[in-house]
């Protein structure tokens, strides 16, 4: 009987369990972060509209042409945090749109997991994004 009521007892807390808001398709539309040794050119071109954070990952509403191939993106960082407070990552979006002909407009969200950048001795950096004129507070 006591098996029983802890069963029940975990099932009920896992069923009351909140889900995070603003994830629904993010596991199939996250990208890689990554350290860059030079600087990289950012690809085709993209535009941002929005830029939120959800737990670690940073969420882009963005905008580009195509629609007849797959898109990929990048976070890319040289890994230089400025020394101001909180301290400051220029980051960029290398957005790979693997020859795509055609000109649709593409509305789209997409995410990066910022654990990678994370600095120790603070739980906030600012990523500044190269060629976006955005920053975005990482609070972890």
């Amino acid at each position: 009987m006591r098996t029983f009521l802890l069963i029940c007892s975990f099932g009920a807390v896992l069923a009351c369990t909140p889900r995070v808001q603003g994830l629904e398709g993010a596991a199939e539309k996250t990208f890689p972060t990554r350290f860059a040794t030079k600087a990289e050119k950012p690809g085709a071109p993209i535009a941002i509209s929005r830029a939120e954070q959800i737990g670690d990952l940073l969420a882009l509403d963005v905008t580009y042409s195509g629609g007849c191939e797959a898109h990929t993106f990048e976070l890319v960082t040289l890994g230089n945090h400025q020394p101001t407070y909180p301290p400051e990552l220029l980051v960029k979006i290398i957005h790979n749109a693997n020859a795509d002909r055609c000109r649709n407009f593409i509305q789209d969200r997409i995410y990066f997991d910022l654990q990678p950048f994370r600095l120790d001795g603070t739980n906030r950096i600012n990523l500044v994004m190269e060629d976006q004129q955005i920053t975005q507070t990482y609070d972890y």
